[in-house]
């Protein structure tokens, strides 16, 4: 009995150990990870200038300061200091010096101001007659003036909402892309998943390299990105102006912040506009990091989602049957239990597709219209009120009456820009976005298997849909209203108003 307590004593006394060793290597782990993922921490990557961007066509910026807590200096003769590599960034961002501050595109403009609102992702601008940003003191008032009665609108409705945790983690997202680390973290993710899955993985990769030259496969890899493609521009169709499609959310975010964004997400015409830095064959920086960006994606999505779980499916529902072997042989079923094999590869499919139903359905503010009711509300009573907000409260320059036409005119291009009448209810456009992202996923779960297998066939229909989504079928002006100014404040603009 002593012996036995002794020796009992011993095997308490390791497990003590190997539970310490555990919490230590956790603990070193996490704060690994934490001096990855926090900017004042993270030492990876050059120092980069924290800059907002305004809504006019010129960034101007002041005294600038790294994260470090050092100050920048200009070029030489100018009383600011700043880091030379903090000018050798902005610079190589398209940034100029012009004696007072660093900034870019038409200074004029800068200084004299844009007529320009937003709230939300959703954006609206004058122009004039020229098609090009117009800037009259009375159109000036008046997108302020609905630009405060947009967002105070907006803030009301979504605080008495409560956001879910998708939204939550989608805000967090967004933080954490303007951290210089958030690049690497994301890379590491996926050559992790990458790695893991590509050598774990029983993958015979001489029998996918026969597939992949298959004509058969190949076919089938752009049939399915049709379908792919297809669904995800009608989901976005059904998405509330404003609002962003779940899939793609974090490559986007990291192209606005490779791009040398700041105010994170990028709006449409940001991401989708001319870039004169860099244009390849139509497509600019953007465009083309975000195709890479996805594609890159795409090969963690295909092994988990296929080579993993797909294939364990339906190795779980039908223990004889295998991907090489379900649909490469169509005359025998019926016989053999080749049907009963067929219809576990088809609900294995199903079941490998669903996360991105639950993902679709889980994204609250697509459902909600982030705040979209109650800006056309607000815009509805800005335009019968127009005369009597600028009566109570006359602009500083311009006119009462050329103002309170210019904030009619914001207001019913606001509500004809982003408040159409919607054909169907939020909870049936929200079901109609998860029926498309289910056939979607459907479609490469479904190439996946008839293939015999073949990675390379959802990875390329996921390529295809992305490249639609960002080269072939993009509408810069989707969350923008662009509205000519009214002939009062077109004559002001001029000089010609009394």
């Amino acid at each position: 009995l002593w012996r036995t307590a002794v020796a009992l004593r011993e095997r308490e006394r390791e497990r003590d150990r190997e539970r310490h060793a555990r919490r230590c290597k956790m603990a070193t782990l996490s704060l690994a990870a934490l001096a990855l993922c926090t900017p004042g921490l993270a030492s990876l990557a050059p120092p980069r200038p924290v800059l907002a961007r305004p809504h006019t066509g010129r960034t101007q910026v002041g005294m600038l300061s790294l994260q470090t807590g050092s100050h920048p200096k200009p070029p030489p003769g100018s009383p600011q200091a700043i880091d030379p590599r903090q000018a050798i960034w902005l610079q190589q961002n398209g940034y100029v010096w012009d004696g007072k501050a660093w900034g870019r595109g038409d200074a004029a403009a800068a200084r004299a101001g844009r007529a320009f609102l937003r709230s939300g992702k959703r954006f609206a601008r004058f122009v004039d007659v020229t098609d090009k940003p117009a800037s009259p003191p009375s159109a000036l008032a008046a997108a302020k003036k609905l630009e405060e009665l947009l967002v105070s609108a907006r803030a009301e409705a979504l605080e008495s909402s409560s956001p879910s945790l998708a939204d939550e983690l989608s805000a967090a997202l967004a933080r954490s892309a303007a951290s210089p680390a958030f690049p690497l973290a994301w890379l590491g993710l996926q050559l992790c998943v990458v790695c893991s899955l590509g050598f774990g993985l029983p993958i015979d990769w001489a029998e996918q390299a026969r597939l992949a030259a298959s004509p058969e496969t190949l076919l089938l890899s752009f049939s399915a990105g049709v379908v792919v493609a297809a669904s995800r521009s009608l989901a976005r169709a059904q998405l509330p102006p404003g609002v962003e499609e779940s899939t793609g959310m974090a490559e986007r975010l990291l192209a606005d912040a490779l791009d040398g964004g700041h105010a994170l997400p990028a709006p449409a015409h940001v991401r989708f506009g001319p870039d004169s830095r860099f244009n390849l064959l139509g497509l600019t920086k953007w465009r083309m990091m975000a195709i890479g960006l996805e594609g890159l994606a795409a090969v963690s999505a295909t092994l988990l989602m296929h080579a993993l779980l797909q294939h364990a499916l339906v190795g779980a529902m039908s223990p004889d049957a295998t991907c090489s072997d379900v649909f490469a042989h169509a005359e025998v079923l019926g016989r053999n239990g080749a049907l009963g094999a067929t219809a576990a590869a088809a609900a294995a499919a199903v079941f490998a597709s669903l996360p991105a139903a639950i993902r679709a359905l889980s994204n609250e503010a697509a459902y909600q219209g982030d705040g979209l009711a109650a800006e056309l509300d607000a815009a509805r009573r800005a335009r019968t009120r127009a005369t009597a907000i600028f009566s109570a409260q006359p602009p500083a320059e311009g006119s009462v009456v050329t103002a309170a036409d210019s904030l009619r005119t914001l207001a019913d291009a606001w509500l004809v820009k982003f408040g159409g009448s919607p054909d169907k209810t939020a909870t049936a456009a929200q079901f109609e976005r998860a029926i498309l992202g289910l056939g979607a996923s459907l479609a490469c779960a479904a190439a996946f298997q008839i293939s015999g297998g073949a990675l390379v066939a959802p990875l390329v229909a996921r390529v295809v849909g992305a490249f639609d989504t960002y080269a072939l079928s993009p509408d810069a002006e989707a969350t923008r209203a662009t509205v000519q100014l009214p002939p009062s404040a077109q004559a002001e603009a001029n000089g010609d108003a009394k």
